[in-house]
């Protein structure tokens, strides 16, 4: 994870000039020729659109470069890559005819603009390019312990779980898969212990910078508490997710079931959110920028396993971690909480975690913005099926 404060000042300064001066002029470019013509087509409306989001970068790199006195080669790279594609786009709508020009005439284009960019080419030779990575890979895996109280009874047993993902981008898109699991120990004689593995793929496209919107889907091995078979679980939903500088939030909307049954929570529906922000960053403390502080929650409603009864779990959770510049390892610290409800029943089970790990990422010198949420998580809906 690193910044350009960590290369020498004059070569940052010419890179973060150069990407604002290349993305600038196009962005400028674009804007002036479209107020200055009307057209119908929603193509071009589109392309206008599209030089405003580059030319909004820009002011915000310019805003957060006045603060920070820093810019993060992520940036960087986003502006550059973003201006390049601005560019292709450009190409191509001078290869389109023309629109007449605003009061009637002839259609008109004016001189073909100058400026031709590559993707995190620099325009001095002196200049070293952003560092980009077409892809992704987390890595984390984590232990602590549970305190659970079902019927009176109280449970402490300990638990242990793992992830890993790899995410890859083309052009817009960006696809993901993913596994996780999580086992207990056992909570007690006759409740036996819990466990589940599941994986999982994401399909996300980038509709302007720091905004993706997609699907994601997966399926699940369940082993449930009280000896109960073990039974598979589909997912399936929309997701969105948002970065605000020194933030990211996301959501999931989906759909689970079993798909052989008869599982513990059937024909449900859930909504997810969650949120992270650098601690740093968001208070102007650079020592502070791989400190991260994040929040989940959800709910969702189905039936109790083959039953007509209505049955629902509700959880939330926060976690802390903390990166180190220039190396792949952060450690963390979260806490989990959910409550399963069964109409007629109540509450059937409660159960509180603590868990500490270790995550990996690589490439390892990326961004706080990387940092933020460096993959897409399944929904943590998959822990708390197990416990009804």
């Amino acid at each position: 994870m690193a910044t350009l404060a960590c290369v020498p000042a004059a070569r940052a300064q010419l890179l973060i000039a150069s990407a604002i001066d290349r993305g600038g002029k196009v962005g400028a470019e674009l804007v002036s020729y479209y107020t200055s013509h009307s057209c119908r087509d929603a193509g071009w409306q589109e392309l206008t659109d599209e030089a405003s989001t580059v030319l909004s970068m820009i002011s915000n790199l310019r805003a957060v470069g006045v603060k920070e006195k820093s810019f993060s080669y992520q940036d960087s790279a986003d502006l550059q890559n973003a201006a390049y594609a601005l560019q292709l786009r450009l190409d191509s709508m001078y290869a389109l005819p023309p629109c007449p020009p605003r009061g009637g005439g002839s259609p008109k284009f004016g001189p073909r603009p100058s400026v031709v960019l590559g993707p995190t080419t620099p325009s001095t030779s002196t200049v070293a390019a952003a560092p980009t990575s077409p892809y992704t890979i987390e890595a984390s895996a984590y232990g602590g312990g549970l305190s659970a109280t079902s019927f009176g009874s109280n449970y402490s047993p300990g638990v242990v779980g793992g992830r890993a993902a790899v995410s890859m981008p083309y052009g817009n898109f960006r696809f993901q898969a993913d596994i996780q699991g999580e086992r207990s120990d056992q909570y007690a004689r006759g409740v036996g212990s819990r466990a589940y593995s599941a994986g999982g793929a994401h399909f996300a496209y980038m509709v302007m910078p720091g905004t993706e919107i997609g699907l994601f889907g997966g399926a699940q091995t369940a082993q449930p508490t009280f000896m109960l078979s073990s039974n598979t679980n589909y997912f399936v939903g929309l997701e969105g997710r948002q970065f605000f500088g020194p933030a990211v939030v996301g959501v999931q909307l989906g759909r689970f079931d079993t798909i052989d049954k008869p599982g513990t929570f059937t024909d449900a529906w859930f909504a997810e959110g969650r949120g992270t922000f650098s601690i740093g960053r968001a208070a102007g403390l650079r020592a502070l920028d791989y400190t991260l502080l994040g929040a989940n929650l959800g709910y969702a409603a189905g039936k109790a396993s083959l039953t007509s009864t209505d049955a629902q779990t509700a959880y939330w959770g926060v976690q802390v971690s903390q990166g180190f510049a220039d190396w792949p390892v952060s450690v963390f610290l979260s806490y989990q909480h959910f409550e399963n409800r069964v109409t007629g029943l109540g509450t059937v089970w409660k159960e509180d975690m603590i868990v500490g790990g270790i995550k990996v990422l690589l490439p390892s010198t990326q961004t706080e913005r990387l940092w933020l949420e460096p993959t897409r998580p399944s929904p943590y809906l998959l822990r708390t099926v197990t416990n009804f």
